[in-house]
């Protein structure tokens, strides 16, 4: 989706662009709720679904994907709020609920594999 609208924001004319981010401006609040419950529900994916390497490079992507947005919309549109918009309504909100959450499954992946490995001791002591 990222790349979808990094190719829209490159093909749409400039008034459009610009009507689109008044609209997105209106709902600011929306979208940075949105953008940060994607992010944590993305950070908590667990490392079966989805190794950390690759997690962490598609949150990179996405980044870099918004923020290129937003200075084509600048650059397109000439509205300076296009890049600040975007890193503070979309890009971190979404890093940083990522991250907690990333940490957080990490910190939980890592308390149940030492209660196993505890557990185990224990049944091995009892033998």
């Amino acid at each position: 989706a990222p790349t979808l609208r990094l190719v829209s924001v490159l093909v749409r004319s400039s008034e459009e662009m610009a009507r689109v981010l008044d609209k997105f401006a209106g709902a600011g609040r929306c979208l940075l709720t949105f953008c940060a419950a994607c992010g944590a529900a993305f950070g908590a994916l667990p490392p079966s679904a989805l190794p950390p390497t690759r997690k962490l490079l598609a949150v990179g992507y996405c980044a870099c994907v918004q923020m290129c947005v937003g200075f084509i919309l600048r650059v397109r549109t000439g509205d300076e709020r296009a890049p600040y918009f975007h890193l503070l309504h979309i890009v971190l909100p979404f890093l940083a609920s990522f991250l907690a959450a990333h940490a957080a499954s990490r910190s939980s992946v890592g308390q149940n594999v030492a209660r196993r490995g505890y557990s185990m001791r224990l049944a091995c002591d009892e033998c």
